[in-house]
């Protein structure tokens, strides 16, 4: 995106960045989960009245101990999860080991 968003994380102990592209409005939420437990998380959005139907999280977790190879080229590779019906402010559980990108767009 081109729009650099706040961020705010209760605690602070999720490191996490937002952008939004203002042609398209899509919305970039990027949250990193360095810790062995997966981890719930409160995502609002402001100041818009409600998000676009259909979303997704693109999720890299996995061993920190892993990498991908010759041998084993895709051992480490990024989902993509469909995510449905969601309000402003809505709950995930993030994945130990992991960065989450979350494509929103508002409406």
């Amino acid at each position: 995106g081109d729009e650099i968003l706040v961020v705010n994380s209760p605690d602070g102990s999720l490191p996490a960045s937002a952008t939004r592209d203002g042609k398209t409005g899509m919305i970039f939420l990027k949250v990193v989960n360095p810790e062995a437990n997966s981890e719930l998380i409160k995502v609002e959005v402001r100041g818009i009245a409600s998000l676009a139907r259909k979303a997704e999280a693109i999720i890299l977790a996995g061993n920190p101990e892993d990498w991908n190879s010759i041998d084993q080229p895709r051992k480490v590779v990024p989902t993509t999860t469909a995510l449905q019906d969601l309000s402003p402010t809505f709950n995930y559980r993030l994945p130990a080991h992991s960065i989450v990108v979350f494509k929103l767009k508002g409406r």
